[in-house]
């Protein structure tokens, strides 16, 4: 079950010489997935469907349940000063149930300039060649939250493992997953700057782009010694 709210709030005026936009977003999602499996085979015929028609001997079981949630709080204020002058702010500020209270949310701001150099006065002798012309810079940011699991603050258990009472083999609960409540969003981080021109009526046009990406507190799996009886690598940030 996937049940999702969205409410978004739009402003936009212009007056003379200025542009604004405004938007500001809600948004809510939550995930609920529950099952239940029976198995049996060698049933008599294809008409007896109840489970006991099946051989007992071959009968088999199981379940399991996952949850997850996410909240976001989002906006942008977009302006424009005679078509020329562009400028923009981003705010996102983001909570995922895949991480312990204290380290829940996210801030994820990003902010840009354009220039339509093209529109400038001292442009117009050039207006036969160069159709567009624009220069723009960027600093972003953004969350990631794709390689950690639902539950990785808390341990985790598992049904699979053994251990030998007077020589007599039984099955336990064992931790499979050690607990890391310090886990919290891997971040990226991107500054862009870049032009783009069109030429002689777009016949000839072009993007120009130098950036630098860099991603903090990455979430991986961090791999330990088998002795320590651990079957599966505790999630962190590096």
């Amino acid at each position: 079950n996937r049940s999702n709210l969205d409410v978004l709030l739009n402003y936009d005026k212009k007056l003379n010489l200025h542009g604004l936009k405004v938007l500001l977003g809600y948004h809510l999602e939550k995930y609920n997935y529950y099952e239940n499996t029976m198995f049996r085979k060698s049933f008599p015929n294809n008409d007896l469907t109840d489970m006991n028609a099946g051989t007992a001997s071959t009968q088999t079981n199981g379940g399991f349940t996952r949850e997850l949630a996410m909240l976001s709080y989002f906006g942008r204020i977009n302006y424009t000063l005679m078509d020329r002058y562009l400028f923009e702010a981003n705010f996102r500020a983001d909570a995922s149930s895949r991480f312990y209270a204290d380290n829940r949310w996210g801030y994820f701001p990003s902010f840009s300039m354009g220039w339509r150099i093209s529109e400038e006065p001292f442009m117009k002798s050039m207006r036969h060649i160069i159709d567009n012309l624009k220069f723009r810079v960027s600093y972003g940011t953004l969350g990631n939250i794709n390689n950690v699991g639902n539950y990785d603050y808390f341990q985790n258990y598992s049904g699979t493992g053994y251990y030998s009472f007077d020589d007599t083999s039984a099955k336990v609960i064992k931790e499979s997953k050690p607990a890391n409540p310090s886990l919290s969003w891997e971040k990226v981080a991107l500054t862009d700057i870049g032009l783009d021109f069109d030429l002689w009526n777009g016949k000839l046009s072009g993007t120009a782009d130098y950036y630098i990406k860099n991603t903090s507190d990455i979430l991986l799996a961090y791999n330990v010694p088998l002795e320590t009886g651990i079957s599966n690598a505790p999630s962190q940030n590096v």
